[in-house]
């Protein structure tokens, strides 16, 4: 635990690089939504913990299992001092100038290049992903709802498949979800809101990727995994959205079966200036293609918009091999 810094005006670390130099309020546990133009603002930033305090004081939590309730709301902070009318209709001016788009362009637009990293450092790390280093402690295999029944047919409960496939295989797709257009890939999305750190765009409380990595057959399914969930939670919560990432934890670990092929599974908890959120990086092996790995991502914000966690079971559960029918080749 870091110690604490004071309530304050701090550069914002949110802000990229061609935006004008502005402040964010920081209460003394966490950033606010209170910006200002920067005058004479600190080079610094606070130091915030790797995860952050409930109302009690104890360390924030997140779920690791399927159907668990959501993460607790926080309790709403201390009013920060307002800032000068003038300033504040100065910042949402520039914040309107931004074009507004969604989180499939922010945090799934460049899936392809980075699968494609991660599978490079993969198999520069060797077959299982890692550097040598032992695993988390507490990590082990994720409860054995997670796996998906093993003649590849999804639960009846699961929704109806998709029209995209990649190599054959589809996702369900839940209720209250949406199938989006992706080339070479399949995307469903669930519940889009103003992003935390800039409300001019929109990031998704809920989304799910299904992508190739075509001659992975050297790779392991669990070096695969755990390679790109460090490019995946890297790319699908940037800083211009969400402020940064300031913790990673991994959650649960283990293997899985998918689409009735063995797989692997690494869950991972974020926390960001303004929220939490998990990810999740599922590599399991292409029906009928050993030679091909497919990789599914599943992300989950916890805001109010969000959806069920036990979600991300059903669509990991229901990941089914189909035969024929319309959709994305491999």
């Amino acid at each position: 635990m870091s110690q604490s810094t004071p309530p304050g005006w701090y550069a914002d670390p949110g802000r990229s690089t061609d935006e004008p130099p502005r402040e964010r309020w920081w209460d003394g546990a966490a950033w606010t939504a209170t910006t200002r133009p920067a005058e004479n603002a600190p080079t610094r930033t606070p130091t915030v913990p790797s995860l952050p305090l409930d109302p009690a004081g104890g360390p924030h939590t997140l779920p690791t299992l399927p159907g668990d309730r959501p993460l607790a709301e926080p309790e709403a902070p201390p009013e920060p001092p307002p800032a000068p009318e003038a300033e504040a209709e100065a910042v949402d001016q520039a914040e309107a100038r931004g074009r507004r788009r969604d989180r499939a362009v922010i945090g799934f637009g460049l899936l392809g290049l980075a699968l494609t990293g991660a599978l490079v450092a993969a198999l520069l790390l060797g077959d299982d992903g890692r550097s040598g280093s032992p695993p988390a402690e507490g990590t082990g295999p994720p409860p054995s709802a997670g796996e998906s029944p093993d003649d590849g047919q999804p639960p009846p409960d699961a929704g109806p498949l998709s029209e995209g496939r990649v190599a054959g295989v589809a996702l369900p797709v839940p209720e209250q979800w949406s199938e989006r257009p992706g080339e070479s890939l399949v995307s469903l999305a669930y519940g889009a809101y103003p992003c935390p750190a800039d409300a001019a765009l929109d990031c998704l409380a809920g989304a799910a990727t299904l992508h190739a990595l075509p001659g992975a057959g050297t790779l392991s399914v669990e070096g695969a995994a755990r390679s790109d969930v460090v490019a995946f939670q890297r790319d699908a919560y940037p800083a211009e959205a969400y402020g940064g990432v300031f913790g990673a934890d991994e959650l649960s670990a283990g293997s899985v079966t998918v689409a009735g092929e063995p797989g692997f599974r690494v869950r991972v908890g974020l926390t960001t200036p303004f929220s939490s959120a998990v990810v999740e990086s599922v590599a399991f092996v292409a029906p009928g293609d050993p030679s091909t790995l497919l990789v599914l991502r599943l992300s989950w914000d916890d805001v109010g918009q969000a959806p069920p966690m036990s979600d991300l079971e059903l669509i990991l559960d229901g990941t089914a091999a189909v035969s024929d029918g319309p959709g994305t080749a491999a």
